[in-house]
């Protein structure tokens, strides 16, 4: 391939000329030479795919600025991972079928449902199994997704199951990608995109790992068992978790003392 950019291809009349059966040698005037212009585009750089993984799903479906994927969630907890797309290459014509496949590790978490939106309502596709999304997306008629726009293909619905860190990778489809007036675009031209997302334990529901919450002073953990102890059983309440207070059903006292749980280590009558 040349540099990139738009390359124009002309003909012209050769000496030798062109010959039509029983006519004879065909005059250069009445022959009609066309100048094709063709784009030359850098691999991966001519429709792009972009995932997002978010709380909730984001309040629009088109922007020129995509939104910020969350760092993690809470085990148990539900969320989204939103399949953008644009067309960023040269011509620049909007992308009207998107379908790619999605994977991930089954074992960290499950797919439920899958909304399309209102903009690839056409063909929609998306076939949920453990791990894996198949043919993934829908289609327009629409010119829509031209860069600088971003236009949203599709929602998956998601549970964190395990703690752990899950990576959702787009993968080629069977579909592919088309854009309007110039097909099935390429899959080497196609920039398929990786998020990774944290699920972490969070018994006290802050919104921050519980081992962060220890680390940074906000939760003891006063058994070293990595759970804050706010979490834990405190039967007497006095404020010390029972498998670290020596007398966890008496609130009065965390250690037998000299009278033991239930007695108070006082000297009523001052004789020592």
């Amino acid at each position: 391939m040349t540099d990139v950019g738009f390359a124009t291809y002309t003909l012209g009349a050769s000496s030798t000329g062109v010959a039509a059966y029983a006519r004879g040698e065909i005059a250069w005037e009445d022959i009609a030479l066309n100048a094709p212009v063709v784009e030359h585009v850098p691999p991966g750089e001519d429709v792009a795919f972009r995932l997002v993984a978010g709380d909730v799903p984001s309040a629009f479906e088109m922007t020129t600025s995509l939104p910020g994927s969350i760092a993690g969630v809470p085990v148990g907890s539900t969320y989204y991972l939103e399949l953008w797309t644009s067309d960023i290459g040269f011509l620049n014509t909007g992308v009207t079928s998107a379908y790619v496949d999605l994977s991930w590790d089954a074992a960290i978490s499950s797919a439920m449902s899958i909304d399309h939106g209102t903009i690839y309502v056409f063909f929609t596709s998306g076939a949920i199994a453990a791990g894996f999304i198949d043919e993934l997306g829908g289609s327009t008629f629409s010119a829509v997704g031209i860069e600088p726009e971003w236009a949203r293909v599709a929602v998956v619905e998601l549970t964190a199951d395990t703690e752990g860190i899950v990576t959702y990778a787009l993968g080629e489809s069977s579909t592919g990608v088309s854009a309007l007036g110039r097909g099935v675009i390429p899959w080497d031209l196609v920039s398929l995109d990786v998020v990774a997302t944290q699920h972490f334990l969070d018994c006290n529901d802050n919104g921050i790992p519980d081992d962060q919450d220890i680390l940074d002073g906000t939760s003891e953990d006063c058994d070293g068992n990595g759970v804050p102890d706010e979490c834990q059983a405190d039967s007497d309440g006095d404020g010390l978790i029972d498998v670290c207070d020596l007398c966890p059903d008496d609130p009065d006292k965390t250690d037998p003392g000299v009278c033991g749980c239930g007695a108070a280590d006082t000297d009523s009558d001052g004789d020592g």
